[in-house]
């Protein structure tokens, strides 16, 4: 009886560690067709993100944040982003035909360094960091949506401030824009 207690166990947990299993490896990014749906980035097991804030994929995030630095890892992220009616009804009309859109990007640290890669307008992009800082807080004013945020965001300096990064992308006609990509967002 013991011993068909203990198979039984070790089933369950080899079924439920199956289950739980987290894709690691996609399609190529330059493969990905143009029919590429969120769907497909959810059954893919990309980390989505819907027009700002993480939707799916949460478990994938937290394992890759808690594997860096201390080992490699990568984590395919999707951002989804839809088109809100706009007030200036000629801009709307322009540019409805383009959404939803539908980004993907590669996240990967080789233990020195934080790579994102992704294509472009057919064009690949690639931006390496050094750091990958977490940033959390209440929300900016009591009219926000939400109000508490947490942010992950690469930068080369781990010196900088969220509230640095925030003023460098409004003052950047003055030099201050502070090189720096945003690949997380939970907005609570």
């Amino acid at each position: 009886m013991k011993r068909l207690f203990i198979a039984v166990i070790l089933c369950a947990l080899t079924l439920t560690s199956c289950a739980m299993k987290i894709k690691t490896e996609y399609v190529a990014l330059e493969d990905i067709p143009d029919s590429y749906t969120l769907e497909d980035a959810n059954e893919d097991g990309c980390v989505i993100f819907e027009n700002g804030d993480i939707t799916h994929g949460q478990e994938r995030w937290d394992k890759f944040a808690a594997s860096v630095p201390n080992e490699k890892a990568s984590v395919r992220l999707a951002y989804y982003y839809t088109l809100d009616h706009y007030d200036d009804e000629e801009y709307y009309e322009s540019v409805k035909d383009e959404y939803p859109k539908l980004f993907v990007e590669d996240l990967s640290y080789d233990g020195e360094y934080y790579t994102l890669r992704w294509f472009e307008d057919g064009e690949e992009l690639v931006h390496r960091y050094k750091y990958m800082l977490r940033f959390e807080g209440d929300a900016p004013t009591e009219h926000a949506t939400y109000e508490r945020y947490v942010h992950y965001v690469l930068v080369n300096d781990n010196t900088v401030t969220w509230e640095q990064l925030q003023w460098g992308i409004l003052s950047s006609y003055m030099g201050d824009y502070i090189p720096h990509h945003t690949v997380y967002t939970d907005l609570q």
